[in-house]
């Protein structure tokens, strides 16, 4: 975890580029729970105090996306499995328009989507990778030792999905169908939903006649390109 820490508020600035580098040096991601302006701040106050023409905010605070508020559930126990997002984090940045700070200490580890990002040029080089079938588990070997960046399969899939053109089920079931002696059958949910293709070869009808008695199925796990299991 991220312990809270304390430093001045700069200028409104701060928000979109400041935040984003600590976001990015200390893996964590932060969202603006709290914040007071410094109008407010007047119009509440007895003390008469100036503020820089700079500063639109004289306290505002971040925290983690899995801390801040905590989650109290509403829940009746109808469904038992649901889960939050949030896990009290204590991870926090609180800024005020005075000059006081502490060290950030940090313990956490660089696992979100937002600091997975990969740029323009790092995802035009795994798309064309990926296009020539290349092995996806080096692919992310060698983008975490050249970005130092952590790199899931799943974001490679992700980019995967975005330049590979996918095929139509109409496509697939013409495919199929060109082979010779054998037998294709869509199996269809409501609003004609496919759910499944059957599909038998001449050699696979030709060894079920000889053990009739005997069914062996083996799947899969979504290994082509397609992303469907394989029976």
């Amino acid at each position: 975890m991220v312990k809270e820490k304390r430093i001045m508020f700069i200028c409104p600035g701060w928000q979109s580029k400041k935040r984003s580098v600590i976001q990015k040096l200390n893996f964590v991601q932060f969202y603006k729970r709290d914040s007071r302006t410094i109008e407010a701040t007047l119009r509440h106050s007895s003390k008469k105090r100036t503020y820089a023409d700079r500063l639109k905010y004289t306290e505002i605070v971040y925290s983690c996306i899995h801390g801040g508020k905590t989650f109290q559930s509403e829940s009746k126990g109808v469904c038992p499995n649901v889960r939050t997002f949030r896990n009290d984090c204590p991870a926090a940045i609180r800024l005020k328009a005075i000059k006081d700070g502490q060290q950030l200490e940090v313990e956490a580890f660089k696992h979100l989507p937002q600091q997975r990002i990969l740029c323009g040029a790092e995802k035009e080089r795994v798309a064309g990778l990926l296009k020539i079938q290349a092995n996806k588990k080096l692919v992310q070997q060698q983008l975490m030792e050249d970005t130092g960046n952590v790199v899931l399969l799943k974001d490679l899939h992700n980019i995967a999905a975005r330049v590979v053109p996918r095929k139509s089920v109409k496509s697939v079931v013409e495919t199929l169908s060109a082979v010779p002696g054998a037998d294709v059958e869509l199996i269809l949910r409501d609003e004609n939903i496919v759910t499944a293709i059957f599909f038998q070869t001449a050699s696979m009808k030709k060894t079920y006649e000889s053990f009739p008695d005997v069914l062996m199925i083996d799947a899969t796990y979504k290994l082509n390109a397609i992303n469907v299991q394989l029976m």
